[in-house]
């Protein structure tokens, strides 16, 4: 199968096999009003690196891929039939009202995510190619730059 995309971490190419996200219309409560707020399921899956790196524990980590995701949460993304062009950046990696988690990188834990910049490029049809540039933590004693650069289908609402 070909793949959707890449994702650059630590010097190594993983290909994207799945991507995917849709906006969610019952999202998490308002600590403030307990009502609804809406959100966002992102979901970007890869295999495993297509180069495998020499060092032994980092082709370990790598070894089953990495998820980039969210899961309803409360993402500042404003709802639009067509979101090319649109362009959303994320310092934190929560919201500062909620607390709750913008996105998360699984890679053997779950793991926080900052420093976000998620660009929709170009659609086509319910597919659009997306970018993302962001730092993931506590994998190794810095934060890591990764990005993405995958078409992603857009799933009806929820």
């Amino acid at each position: 199968m070909e793949p959707l995309g890449t994702l650059l971490f630590a010097g190594c190419r993983l290909p994207v096999v799945r991507a995917s996200f849709r906006y969610v219309s019952d999202g998490n409560a308002d600590p403030r009003s307990d009502e609804e707020v809406p959100g966002w399921d992102f979901e970007v899956c890869t295999g495993p690196p297509t180069d495998p790196p020499a060092e032994e524990s980092l082709r370990f980590l790598l070894s089953n891929g990495i998820r980039f995701y969210s899961e309803s949460d409360p993402i500042p993304l404003a709802k639009a039939d067509d979101l090319t062009g649109v362009e959303l950046r994320l310092a934190a990696p929560f919201d500062p009202v909620s607390g709750d988690v913008y996105f998360t990188v699984y890679l053997g834990e779950h793991q926080d995510v900052s420093d976000l910049t998620l660009r929709f490029v170009e659609r086509q049809g319910s597919r659009y190619r997306m970018q993302v540039s962001a730092l993931v933590h506590s994998v190794f004693e810095v934060p890591t730059r990764f990005e993405i650069d995958t078409w992603i289908e857009r799933l009806p609402d929820n």
